[in-house]
């Protein structure tokens, strides 16, 4: 990681998606949790460019109520699993929350209500972090 004062990082990454598939989400989302850099996609070159650095990722997705959709259950098992699998201590993101809204409205309310919770009212105690007992144990000893 660079660690030049200079280098503008990112703390906040939201992903929306409309199409909510599991296969397609796995494509947008781990090569996302797997960067240390990032580059809004309408703006090019290396000037534009800000290092990921203990940041938090939102996916955003509306998956409307219907009796008998799986799909709703199958989002929150894909986000169970990307934070029981993956290593967040080698990774610059440390915090995986995905908004599942029946509409537009209560996905960005969601989303919205994420963001207080995790980064502007924290006790930083709730954050969904895979590392807390780890830093815990590190403390005590």
């Amino acid at each position: 990681m660079n660690e030049d004062p200079t280098v503008m990082t990112v703390d906040l990454l939201i992903e929306l998606e409309p199409e909510h598939t599991p296969k397609k989400i796995l494509g947008e989302v781990l090569p996302v949790l797997l960067a240390d850099n990032y580059t809004p996609s309408r703006l090019v070159g290396a000037a534009h460019q800000r290092q990921i650095k203990d940041a938090v990722f939102i996916f955003v997705t509306v998956v409307p109520d219907k009796q008998g959709s799986q799909k709703r259950s199958q989002l929150l098992r894909l986000e169970d699993t990307i934070i029981r699998k993956l290593d967040f201590h080698k990774l610059a993101v440390h915090t995986v929350k995905f908004c599942i809204g029946n509409s537009e409205a209560d996905a960005v309310q969601q989303c919205k209500n994420t963001i207080e919770e995790l980064l502007i009212s924290p006790p930083r105690e709730n954050l969904h972090r895979t590392d807390i007992s780890l830093s815990n144990a590190e403390h005590t000893q």
